[in-house]
């Protein structure tokens, strides 16, 4: 569901409570996911790469950098 429509989000959730085993197969697949992607190793990469961005940025551009970084969730892959 698109950020910002409400209604779709409302229809969305009912149909997952109407069928359950739709319902497992996405929270399966969710937790699948978070497993592949958001794992100690990856998360401690994004985070070097994130502080070797900003070494290696001017120091005036640091700042500006650590807020872009934050904005587009840098510690996720």
């Amino acid at each position: 569901v698109e950020p910002g429509r409400p209604e779709a989000l409302a229809e969305a959730m009912m149909r997952l409570l109407a069928d359950r085993a739709l319902a497992r197969r996405m929270g399966e697949a969710g937790c699948e996911r978070v497993a592949r992607l958001f794992t100690l190793r990856a998360q401690a990469q994004a985070m070097q790469s994130l502080y070797q961005e900003l070494l290696d940025a001017p120091r005036s551009d640091r700042t500006a950098q650590s807020a872009a970084s934050r904005r587009r969730g840098a510690a996720l892959p």
